[in-house]
């Protein structure tokens, strides 16, 4: 993607990644780029919806400290990407921001996230919730911390391996297709405790 350097509204870099430049929004990551690893370059303090959607190549990325806000559906799709690093400053991870992504391997979150999110065991959290566990995280077995009350949308979506799964006492909310084509799990314990429960987990 090319802008001529006359537009005040948007502008492009030398990866040809679209910017909208007054709200400093990366808007459109180009799909055919064969890059298998990128940074989000300082300055960008928003990550568009669908801006990397479907961007095959890309095996890492690395969310700079000036993101605050990851809009929804983001990078929803990569079916390469196995590794993600989101910066301290990051407030808003919008919804299914990394649905679909088939190869995902582990999250990694920076100290003292501003909006509250971590990562426990390569597992994505926000202060309640967990949103995103990994694709491709090899473990069988996982029981969910104490302290988190809602497990999001498409949270434990298509992983194979676990076998095994053990809520909290304090999970109240299980979002939609939260468990979808987990095929090999044998035990779902599920507390007292619950109160919602979506479609198609």
């Amino acid at each position: 993607i090319s802008v001529d350097a006359n537009n005040k509204q948007y502008s492009s870099d030398s990866n040809g990644v679209l910017y909208h430049t007054e709200t400093k929004t990366l808007i459109q990551y180009p799909l055919g780029k064969e890059d298998k690893q990128y940074s989000i370059k300082t300055g960008i303090n928003t990550i568009g919806s669908y801006a990397f959607e479907k961007a095959q190549q890309l095996e890492s990325i690395t969310i700079a400290n000036d993101v605050h806000t990851i809009k929804e559906k983001a990078f929803e799709s990569i079916s390469t990407l196995k590794t993600v690093t989101i910066g301290s400053s990051v407030q808003t991870i919008g919804e299914y921001a990394f649905r679909y992504c088939g190869q995902l391997e582990s999250f990694s979150v920076g100290e003292n996230n501003q909006g509250g999110y971590q990562s426990i065991d390569d597992v994505l959290y926000d202060k309640t919730s967990l949103i995103q566990y990994p694709v491709q995280k090899k473990e069988e077995t996982y029981v969910i911390p104490e302290g988190y009350s809602e497990i999001k949308g498409y949270a434990f979506y298509q992983n194979t391996y676990l076998n095994y799964i053990k809520l909290n006492k304090q999970i109240t909310r299980i979002g939609d297709n939260a468990f979808e084509g987990v095929n090999q799990v044998r035990t779902l314990t599920l507390p007292t405790t619950i109160k919602t429960i979506g479609t198609n987990v």
